[in-house]
């Protein structure tokens, strides 16, 4: 993967797991924080709210008590006269005080007035489970202890809950004793409700008769419960208690969640800001990567692979800058300059050491063609030795003597007879291994002007039938390794046809593949073995090539010595072999542009050596 796309992918995943983690943080953090805003705001909604129903009935209380400390509401309640109901209860008045309900009770509960009013219609109206007579003594509305005391709260009736006020009724100048007591009440209806949104600003709704049976409330309203299962709007609810302390009147303020909204809106700017500001940055970073980092890097690797695919170790990067890209580019130029003085001298060092092998191998092929021919004229000797040409010098001087006996002269007569007819078949014999010997000679100066025109130019291209060529290696065989083997060339070899190639190479590795083969049979401990050669076409990659497999049943070659076999100074002969016939073959070969390999199952079960040479070559 290339550099630019690796810090492309890192910086991209640090900018995510940054992303994340904010992410996170206003998720389980800020975003929290606003909707802990939002409860709190709405429990505070909630309590305007009660605080506003308080502030009505302090109001209630306040109006209450203005009738109630009066010396006329005092007569009134003693003698019940007219002109007080005529003067201040009537119907204009009941409006102007925003009342529905006006009772007074004398200290014994006992009702002296009361009237229930419609503020809409202004008609008298009728609510059946108000006392109409008299209250129990012990009524909670009638509990005043002195002349300060006031009860206010909510009252529940079948018309409707109400706002209730109870002052007791003293003199003018606020003294007693307690005559009684004034109870005004105010239903709590849509107007009511309505006042009540517009001094609070809250959505609020009152449904009685969502009222429950629940025990005492000490606090004036049950506990505050907040419903968000509306993603829209914040639902907080409690319920007041009545005069009695019994839950009585559930009131609900309705809160939209603009905070929550204002939030989530921060925190999609915040996430879409981080975005943007993540994008920018990767762009800087990545331009200044570029600048810094991955372009001097990117320079240095092009010029490393085109000196790799050009193998110009003469080109240079010359970089001037100053940090560790520069250095690393200098150190560079400096190793292939090192290299390119390396390579030189190891080109020298090899065109030295591949004259000295090429001058090795040619005379072990030159060794391998003059070994018959010592033998051939050591055998020669022997026989010439055994003509006795002593003797028959001898024998023909004593012919020559005139005096010599009848019967000598008859056995010195057959004698040289015998003796010419010998002479006559050495002579015969002779002339074939002289012939031989020619023939060998010429094979010698064949090699050696092989050898010449390698080092002149390059060697000479014919036409070559294998089956000939195998039968001219055989022939190069000395007398001692043809007499163990039987080459057997398989009648593919015919077929393969003339293949054009050097002519004089293919010869010395064969014959030299023979030569292993027979010294392999006679390590082997066998009389007498079989070497057979065939050839098949094949098609090798891109180029058509001729496939020689020679196969003996010889010593074989040990699993470890398969490939070692073609090294240099290696062999797998007894000690005294030099090992350079196998490494010379596979060399030359390879200069044919072919390639030589060795198979075999082990020792005792024989060998076959693969030559595969281009079949044009």
């Amino acid at each position: 993967m290339p550099l630019r796309r690796k810090i492309v992918l890192i910086l991209a995943a640090v900018v995510t797991a940054y992303a994340a983690l904010d992410y996170g943080i206003q998720k389980i953090v800020i975003l929290p924080s606003f909707v802990a805003l939002e409860r709190a705001e709405a429990d505070k909604d909630i309590h305007r709210c009660i605080e506003a129903i308080d502030r009505d009935l302090q109001h209630l209380s306040i109006t209450c008590r203005d009738y109630a400390a009066w010396d006329d509401t005092c007569a009134f309640l003693a003698d019940s006269n007219k002109k007080y109901i005529e003067a201040n209860l009537t119907e204009d008045n009941f409006g102007r005080l925003n009342v529905n309900l006006i009772c007074f009770c004398n200290s014994n509960g006992l009702i002296v007035w009361r009237k229930f009013q419609d503020l809409n219609t202004n008609g008298t109206m009728e609510v059946p489970n108000f006392p109409k007579d008299r209250f129990p003594a012990s009524h909670v509305l009638l509990s005043h202890s002195d002349v300060e005391s006031k009860v206010t709260g909510i009252l529940q009736t079948q018309a409707g809950p109400m706002l209730v006020a109870s002052r007791p009724i003293i003199t003018s100048e606020n003294k007693g004793p307690i005559r009684g007591a004034l109870i005004l009440g105010r239903f709590i209806n849509d107007k009511v409700v309505d006042r009540l949104r517009e001094q609070t600003r809250v959505e609020l709704q009152i449904d009685p008769a969502a009222a429950v049976a629940a025990e005492n409330v000490p606090d004036g309203h049950t506990p505050i419960r907040i419903d968000d299962g509306d993603s829209g709007v914040l639902r907080v609810s409690t319920t007041l208690a009545d005069v009695f302390g019994k839950p009585a009147l559930p009131i609900r303020a309705v809160v939209p969640r603009d905070i929550t909204r204002a939030g989530q809106t921060a925190t999609r700017f915040a996430l879409a800001s981080i975005a943007v500001v993540a994008v920018v940055m990767m762009g800087v970073l990545l331009w200044l990567l570029q600048k810094t980092v991955t372009g001097p890097i990117s320079r240095l690797t092009r010029h490393a692979v085109a000196i790799g695919r050009s193998d110009d170790l003469s080109a240079r990067l010359n970089s001037q800058r100053r940090d560790e890209v520069g250095a690393l580019g200098r150190e560079f130029d400096g190793m292939v300059e090192r290299l390119a003085d390396a390579r030189n001298k190891l080109l020298e060092q090899s065109y030295r050491s591949g004259l000295a092998e090429m001058a090795s191998g040619v005379l072990h092929n030159v060794r391998n063609a003059l070994t018959p021919m010592v033998v051939d004229v050591e055998m020669l000797r022997q026989e010439l030795d055994g003509a006795r040409l002593d003797q028959i010098e001898q024998a023909t001087a004593e012919l020559n003597c005139p005096d010599l006996p009848p019967a000598r002269r008859e056995d010195m007569t057959r004698f040289l007879d015998l003796a010419n007819t010998r002479l006559v078949t050495v002579a015969r014999q002779t002339r074939t291994r002289l012939d031989d010997l020619a023939g060998r000679a010429r094979h010698v100066g064949e090699i050696l002007a092989d050898q010449e025109n390698v080092s002149l130019a390059e060697r000479a291209m014919e036409p070559v039938c294998l089956d000939k060529l195998v039968h001219e290696a055989e022939a190069l065989l000395p007398d001692s390794l043809r007499q163990r083997i039987t080459v057997t060339a398989d009648p593919s070899l015919a077929d393969i046809g003339p293949v054009r190639t050097h002519r004089i190479c293919l010869l010395q590795v064969l014959a030299n593949l023979l030569t292993n083969a027979a010294e392999s049979i006679s390590r082997a401990g066998k009389d007498r073995g079989g070497v057979c050669v065939r050839a098949d076409a094949e098609h090798v990659g891109e180029i058509d090539v001729v496939h020689v497999r020679m196969r003996d049943d010889g010593k074989g070659i040990a699993p470890e010595n398969l490939v070692r076999i073609f090294e240099r100074r290696f062999s797998g002969k007894p000690s005294g072999s030099v090992g350079i016939g196998l490494h010379w073959c596979a060399n030359s070969v390879t200069a044919m542009n072919g390639r030589m390999y060795a198979e075999s199952e082990g020792i005792d079960k024989g060998a076959c050596l693969h030559v595969l040479i281009p079949a044009a070559s």
